[in-house]
């Protein structure tokens, strides 16, 4: 196989496995980064998949799909091969900063990489780590500020909306939960954060009818 075709099936390989990993669909998940490891291996100096499988790994192990020593291998793994040098190499850098927290217990070391980072325009995969590592720090002013910031770019992430209802929930600021989580569940009915997060709002707010079909769905 030539360079050329080699590249061309290491970036129709990428393709693929960014929409199958996305999907949160445990085995299609799995597709999904067989598809993104042959990308590497096809092309090694094609970064974005790297940074793909960096945060499909995250995204898996708090799905509950890998043990988090081996989503931790695996992200590591991609940031040693990812020098600080290489262009776009920063983006690896919030997936890097969840595993060090939640894995490697190194706060220092997640504080560090959320910061070399910080001025990574609004991402999904970016986003979401940012978001979460603020929760999960108490820090809900700052998640909340993060993704109202970034539906002004992306207002129809249904993802974001979810997590903004959840952000309001956890500051303790139910009615705006309630109307946040009421208007993703009227925008994205049959999504599945939009589903989880308003069903826990929901029957925190005494809907449980609601909530038990809202869950169901």
């Amino acid at each position: 196989m030539s360079e050329n075709s080699q590249r061309r099936e290491a970036y129709e390989l990428f393709l693929r496995g960014h929409h199958e990993w996305q999907t949160l669909q445990r085995y299609r998940m799995q597709d999904g980064i067989q598809h993104l490891l042959r990308a590497v291996e096809l092309d090694p100096t094609f970064n974005t998949p790297h940074i793909d499988l960096a945060n499909a790994r995250v995204i898996q192990m708090i799905s509950g799909f890998v043990p988090p020593s081996e989503a931790a291998q695996q992200v590591h793994q991609v940031a040693d091969a990812m020098h600080a040098s290489v262009e776009g190499a920063e983006a690896v850098l919030p997936a890097l900063g969840w595993i060090l927290f939640h894995v490697d217990h190194d706060l220092p070391g997640a504080i560090r990489a959320f910061s070399n980072s910080a001025h990574l325009p609004h991402e999904t995969s970016i986003t979401r780590h940012r978001s979460l590592f603020a929760l999960s720090r108490h820090r809900f002013i700052e998640a909340i500020g993060l993704l109202t910031e970034a539906l002004h770019v992306d207002p129809y992430s249904p993802w974001l909306n979810a997590r903004l209802a959840w952000a309001y929930h956890l500051s303790g600021e139910a009615a705006k939960s309630l109307a946040q989580a009421e208007h993703a569940l009227d925008i994205f009915p049959g999504h599945e954060s939009t589903n989880i997060y308003g069903s826990i709002i929901l029957a925190f707010n005494g809907q449980a009818d609601r909530a038990i079909a809202v869950a169901e769905n």
